[in-house]
């Protein structure tokens, strides 16, 4: 089905009607519906769709080679057209936009038209490809039907005591391990996570704070590590120490550069485990080169497989990225019966399950709300990471994959279902 703007216009107008018609409150109910209607049509919407280029050019990341100074670099791309230019140190690259005329298609990708490539130009670009859009792992439609809540005392949400993650804080509770969430941010004042907060960053508002303004940071970051204070619910690590890092924006989407700063961001600072509940069905070059030099810098990356189902025919993998790269841990979701969820993707590049389905955790506001999708499986994940570098010592990323996948609870799924098995918090502490 093709989307027009004038038929996605009908549609958005259609549900806020709805939710205006049944007595919602402006910011309530008719927000995480429009979001849901958005999130089914984004792709057509987000990066590079035609009318952007046409407006605006298109968004692209230029690589350099690492020879050329940063200032040059920004140098040639201005010569090239580009507008709204910004360096990305990690990568010694460029993301910017340029006009139509500037690129022109070549098997595997984009080069620079020949009409605008200087010599020098040619001596120094290495690589040009689309700044692809980033999305949220989780499951927008149906994340409006799921009512925000308070709860009365404390609860352990079925995930973490599945994985035996209260089995596992006599010995540890992830005390001082620094884990960067990198999301749409971190409400940065719910009582659960308020004490857990270290300084983060913005990288789609450079000096901006990292709030949350959507939702799904916060309920992924509830889930490495809510207080155990007594109220609302505890994480798989509660005493870890949670590091706000905002990609994705209010809708849950983002661009592939911001995403390469946040990265740049947690390496810089020595993050030591970093969870990325989104991903892209798009290889790209950038991201795996962010990807490497992130994890370089001794951080533990865990990434959610993705909601895609099953591969399509002719197919062997529905992992998305940055979950397929070999240097991630790929979460896949498992429901509270162990039965891999049907949105979970599958693939060769799955590591470890974890429970992804109906998912109680931190909502802005003080509130608690359950979502489902691979984005929740994850950050159970990176909180066991948390729990293992806690209790032994000085692991290095490979040695905490191998602990975790070691592990495992052979749950009898298929390996490009569950990986090595369910991630076991008690295990993979005791070693």
């Amino acid at each position: 089905m093709t989307v027009t703007a004038p038929v996605l216009f009908l549609l958005l107008l259609g549900a806020l009607g709805l939710a205006l018609a049944a007595g919602a409150a402006p910011g309530h109910l008719w927000l995480p519906v429009l979001q849901a209607v958005y999130a089914r049509y984004r792709r057509r919407l987000s990066g590079n769709n035609r009318l952007s280029v046409l407006l605006r050019g298109r968004r692209v990341i230029l690589l350099f080679s690492p020879g050329c100074p940063p200032g040059r670099c920004l140098e040639l791309a201005r010569a090239m057209g580009a507008r709204d230019s910004r360096f990305l140190p990690l990568v010694h690259g460029v993301a910017c936009r340029l006009p139509s005329r500037a690129l022109r298609r070549v098997p595997g990708g984009l080069a620079i038209s020949e009409a605008r490539a200087r010599a020098d130009t040619r001596a120094m670009l290495v690589h040009v490809e689309d700044d692809v859009p980033i999305f949220a792992s989780d499951l927008p439609f149906l994340d409006w039907l799921c009512r925000r809540r308070t709860l009365s005392g404390q609860q352990v949400p079925w995930g973490v005591e599945r994985i035996e993650a209260p089995a596992a804080w006599p010995q540890s509770r992830g005390e001082g391990v620094r884990v960067a969430v990198m999301d749409t941010g971190i409400d940065l004042r719910h009582p659960d996570l308020q004490d857990r907060l270290r300084p983060g960053y913005n990288a789609l508002r450079p000096g901006s704070r990292p709030q949350d303004d959507n939702g799904h940071g916060t309920h992924v970051a509830g889930t490495v590590a809510a207080t155990d204070n007594g109220i609302g619910v505890v994480g798989v690590a509660p005493r870890a120490l949670l590091h706000p890092v905002k990609v994705l924006d209010r809708w849950g989407s983002g661009l592939l550069s911001d995403l390469v700063e946040g990265m740049r961001w947690c390496a810089e600072n020595g993050m030591q485990v970093v969870n990325m509940s989104f991903g892209t069905t798009q290889d790209s070059r950038t991201l795996r080169e962010a990807v490497r030099r992130l994890r370089d810098a001794g951080a533990v990356i865990v990434a959610a497989a993705g909601n895609e189902g099953p591969p399509g025919e002719g197919q062997r993998s529905s992992v998305t990225y940055p979950a397929r790269y070999p240097e991630v841990i790929a979460v896949s979701a498992v429901d509270v019966e162990d039965h891999t969820a049907r949105f979970s993707s599958r693939g060769p590049e799955v590591d470890v399950a974890a429970p992804g389905v109906g998912i109680p955790s931190t909502w802005p506001g003080g509130r608690y709300r359950s979502l489902s999708g691979t984005s929740m499986a994850a950050p159970h994940v990176s909180g066991v990471a948390a729990l293992v570098l806690a209790a032994g010592g000085d692991l290095s990323p490979d040695e905490v994959r191998a602990r975790i996948t070691g592990t495992a609870e052979d749950l009898g799924l298929p390996p490009a279902e569950q990986g090595a098995g369910l991630v076991n918090a008690r295990r993979a502490v005791a070693g």
